[in-house]
């Protein structure tokens, strides 16, 4: 088959066994006609022709050729003789549209103004009521940027500086790689950091946009430049030389400059030696001098390399006056334009620069009495000096101060007062007296000697504040001579009168005795004197004390002194000495006494025969003991008042007895024995129980059984002690440690119905635990260690009113303790 298109393009196929073909046309126009005719092997052609006209398919999307930042047209293929319709789409989705058609051929050039980078084109082909797909492209960019124009650079150049657009980044590329780019300015400059180049070195440098299309690149061979400046070591104010490194051969000059700028001494100078390395030798520099120092080589200098010379010396430690917790401001003295900083504790609580002068103060809260403030000074470089602490002192806002001592009769006295006190009052025997004159912190009190008439006045000195509200008391001691407002006679105990002489100012005169106010005298007034005309009734005894009192019209107590009561002869009682185990103790009598009578630790335990002033008692071994008993004769008269007591010197053996810690259940007690002691014996209860083992070497008894006889808790357990007549000279209580535990029985849980157990625990005094029920015993526990178990309850079927208790028996079988136990279902 031969197919012949209007434009004389032919294409064969060849028909199948069937009869059918499939011929590949280029494509047409719509409308045209196709030819076809048939040829045989033979090269014979049909004469026939059929003619096959062309319909309108699907149109293709189309094919868009590369738009740049710098074409004037879009480009492409699409269908045949079609209308291409154009848009350029801005980023912000802004449209603009062209049209054009394709030719015969499918090619299409649709003019439009140059786009930019970052827009997109897109292109749609129509005709016929069909409509292709959407194609679309981005713009590519085109525009190369500028070369950037390159400050000339030099061999101690160490940072390239230009200009170029703002938004594109700037790429070095050195003769040992390329740098990271960085990016241009907003005005257009740009500078890169390098390391310094060798002369005759060749730099590449070139502009990047944003869309990575790099422009022309500018290139810079690196010039002759100065020298390198030199490397100093640090230079302290303690510095005594100036070192460091620069380039080898290269003379140096280095000038010292105060803060003025003005050179302080001649200039340094030297060369580098051949190893990079320069030093010299200086005096200390200020911390406030400048080192500047320059370097040279042929034609080449270096620029001035300048340091500071670095303060490392701390300030003096400052002078910090006393503070008290009364002060707001620490003040003192240190070196000038420092600080000076409190703390506490580690807490800043101020700071405070310090004067031209010398002087500062800090502002600090009020610190409780003897808190430690401590004050450094720091200076500009941070250096800080040695601290000085000072403890905070006691708040003098209340002080009061008194005289030492006041002689009585003094009509004055003066004292100072702190600053929170408003009046300074005077108080005699606790009453207010007089208000001082005050002035700048000083007070005075006139005519005391009117309110202060005896050395046993109590006067105190009183502040009150602005309110009038106390806040300082402080007592005055008073000296010199006693005013006698009273002098009593010496009384002879069993006298009827009590007399003595007394000064005006006593208004009225009392009688003391033992503390207690027992009569009130009458007076003369043309005699002053005074008299008790019932003495005898109220001073019992020679040993009582004796006391006269003056008061005055207030019935205040102005004065006191004491009687001196002698004992009569009539009142005399001696004793002799008794020695332990004498049945007599004997002793004599005065006439004024009707009986004696014998006490043993505060007890009257006998009376004795008198005879015609001697006395004797009687079987006093049974009374006396002990040499550690008190015993005294007491004489009485024949009112039965206590005239006279003596006690008595016993001499003979000491009988001391000690036991050692008993716990209960111990069979062994053990203790030790003193001289005179023949045997010890263990008491409980009152009842003899045991007489223990001794050890006459060591001084050591010991009881084997004790246990088996100290059975309760309540037990009173007493050891005692006999001398060679078996009289008790010695009796001690033992105390029982742990007691409650001798009979304790305790039950693990109630008994609950139904079960066949039944558990607790009992005290090392018990044997065996029973179990009752209703008052009946129905079973014995298995026991051992202080632990007991019943097994087999159930069998008893006990009831929830049955009434169960557990009893604990010692060894023999005796019921030392009773519990209930509770029944639940």
């Amino acid at each position: 088959m031969i197919l012949t298109t209007e434009d004389n393009q032919t294409v064969e196929g060849e028909v199948d066994a069937d009869g059918n073909y499939s011929v590949k046309l280029p494509r047409q126009i719509i409308g045209r006609v196709v030819t076809v005719v048939n040829k045989d092997i033979a090269g014979n052609i049909s004469d026939a022709t059929t003619s096959l006209p062309i319909r309108q398919g699907e149109l293709a999307k189309p094919v868009i050729n590369e738009v740049t930042n710098n074409s004037t047209s879009v480009s492409g293929e699409a269908d045949l003789a079609v209308n291409v319709n154009v848009k350029v789409i801005k980023p912000d989705g802004t449209e603009k549209p062209y049209v054009g058609n394709t030719d015969n051929s499918g090619h299409f050039s649709v003019e439009i103004a140059k786009p930019e980078y970052g827009d997109k084109v897109q292109v749609v082909t129509s005709g016929n009521g069909k409509v292709s797909p959407a194609a679309e492209t981005a713009v590519v960019d085109a525009l190369k940027p500028a070369a950037p124009i390159v400050e000339d650079v030099y061999t101690d150049t160490v940072e390239i500086k230009g200009q170029g657009t703002s938004g594109n980044k700037v790429e070095v590329t050195l003769p040992t790689g390329t740098l990271d780019p960085v990016s241009v300015a907003a005005d257009g400059s740009f500078k890169i950091e390098i390391p310094a180049q060798a002369e005759g070195a060749k730099i590449s440098i070139a502009q990047i946009k944003p869309s990575g299309l790099k422009g022309e690149t500018t290139v810079k061979t690196v010039l002759p430049g100065d020298l390198p400046q030199p490397i100093i070591s640090e230079i302290t104010d303690q510095s005594t030389k100036i070192e460091g490194t620069a380039t080898p051969n290269a003379d140096f000059r280095i000038i010292v400059k105060d803060q003025d700028g003005t050179a302080v001494k001649n200039p340094y100078v030297g060369t580098v030696d051949s190893t990079g390395k320069f030093s010299i030798l200086i005096d200390k520099l200020l911390p406030t001098y400048t080192v500047t120092m320059t370097l040279s080589k042929g034609d080449q200098v270096s620029k001035e390399k300048v340091i500071q010379v670095k303060d490392v010396t701390a300030p003096d430690a400052p002078v910090v006056n006393a503070i008290s917790a009364d002060d707001k401001v620490v003040s003192g003295t240190g070196e000038a334009s420092t600080t000076a900083i409190a703390k506490v504790n580690g807490q800043e609580i101020g700071r405070a620069k310090v004067a031209e002068n010398g002087k500062f103060q800090i502002a600090i809260p009020q610190q409780a009495e003897n808190a430690v403030v401590s004050v450094t000074l720091v200076d500009a470089a941070n250096n800080v000096s040695d601290a000085v602490e000072k403890t905070v002192t006691r708040s003098t806002k209340l002080d009061l101060t008194v005289p030492e001592t006041l002689t009585v009769g003094t009509s004055s006295f003066s004292g100072t007062y702190g600053a929170g006190i408003s009046k300074v009052r005077l108080f005699v025997n606790d009453t207010v007296v007089s208000q001082a004159t005050t002035t700048n912190g000083a007070y005075t009190f006139n005519n005391i000697d009117k309110f202060i008439v005896s050395a046993t006045d109590k006067v105190e000195v009183v502040g009150v504040d602005s309110k009038y509200v106390e806040v300082k008391r402080v007592a005055v001691t008073l000296k010199g001579n006693l005013i006698k407002v009273l002098t009593p006679d010496t009384y002879s105990y069993g006298t009827s009168q009590l007399t003595g002489t007394y000064d005006d100012s006593a208004y009225k005169i009392r009688l003391i005795v033992n503390g207690e106010v027992k009569a009130q005298a009458t007076t003369n007034a043309a005699t002053h004197k005074f008299t008790f005309n019932n003495a005898a009734s109220l001073i019992t005894s020679p040993s009582d004390q004796v006391e006269v009192v003056a008061v005055n019209k207030q019935y205040a107590e102005i004065y006191r002194a004491p009687v001196t009561v002698e004992n009569s002869t009539a009142n005399a009682l001696t004793v002799q000495a008794y020695q332990m185990g004498n049945t007599t103790l004997t002793g004599t009598y005065g006439s004024g006494i009707s009986k004696v009578r014998l006490a043993i630790d505060g007890k009257i335990v006998a009376q004795a025969i008198n005879n015609d002033g001697s006395y004797t008692f009687n079987n006093v071994d049974k009374l006396i003991t002990s040499n550690q008993a008190k015993v005294e004769v007491v004489a009485v008269n024949s009112l039965y008042q206590e005239v006279s007591r003596k006690s008595v010197e016993l001499k003979g053996m000491l009988y001391t007895l000690t036991n050692d810690a008993y716990n209960a259940g111990d069979q062994v007690l053990t203790g030790t024995y003193g001289e005179g002691i023949l045997k010890v014996r263990l008491f409980v209860n009152g009842v003899v129980k045991a007489q223990a083992n001794m050890d006459e070497a060591t001084h050591k008894f010991t009881f084997n059984n004790a246990g088996s006889f100290i059975v309760g808790p309540d037990d009173k357990v007493e050891l005692v002690a006999v001398n060679s007549q078996y009289v008790e000279v010695k009796r001690l209580t033992v105390k029982v440690a742990n007691a409650v535990e001798l009979n304790a029985l305790t039950v693990d849980s109630n008994y609950k119905l139904d079960t066949d157990t039944l558990s607790g625990t009992y005290g090392t005094l018990g044997s065996k635990v029973r179990l009752f029920v209703n008052g009946v015993v129905k079973r014995q526990a298995n026991s051992a260690d202080g632990k007991y178990s019943f097994s087999n309850l159930k069998a008893l079927q006990i009831t929830e009113n049955d009434k169960v208790e557990l009893v604990l028996v010692n060894a023999a079988y005796q019921e030392i303790n009773r519990i209930d136990v509770t029944v639940v279902k």
